[in-house]
């Protein structure tokens, strides 16, 4: 199943409860230096649910639906909590560590900017 046929899916099942829902394909190239193949991830940029739906769980029902799409397909999920909303940053990570996302980091295993990322069936990279 391509992402346009979940996207419509996922529109399909939740209605007028998904307000906005933006996802990509993305792919990360590695360094030329590095034995490393290229990752193709999705990528979230917006899930709202609808002002008359929140607190119903929808949103959790939607990112289980994603994550499943993601663990079958075994593309890693990418997003960066809080860019396009007022929500308190602490709240976002909150939500989706209970999806098995972590906060990225880069050299010397630091914490890296507001993505975070996860991989196939939940596991880590």
């Amino acid at each position: 199943m391509q992402l346009e046929t979940l996207i419509k899916r996922l529109h399909k099942k939740y209605g007028d409860a998904l307000h906005t829902l933006y996802l990509d394909t993305v792919k990360f190239e590695p360094l030329p230096t590095f034995d490393l193949q290229t990752i193709t991830a999705i990528s979230l940029s917006l899930l709202v649910v609808g002002p008359d739906y929140r607190c119903r769980g929808i949103g959790t029902a939607v990112m289980t639906d994603i994550c499943a799409y993601a663990d079958k397909y075994q593309h890693l999920l990418v997003l960066h909590p809080g860019f396009h909303t007022t929500k308190p940053y602490s709240r976002l990570v909150k939500f989706y560590t209970k999806f098995s996302f972590v906060k990225a980091r880069g050299y010397n295993n630091k914490i890296t900017g507001m993505m975070m990322y996860r991989a196939p069936c939940g596991g880590k990279t």
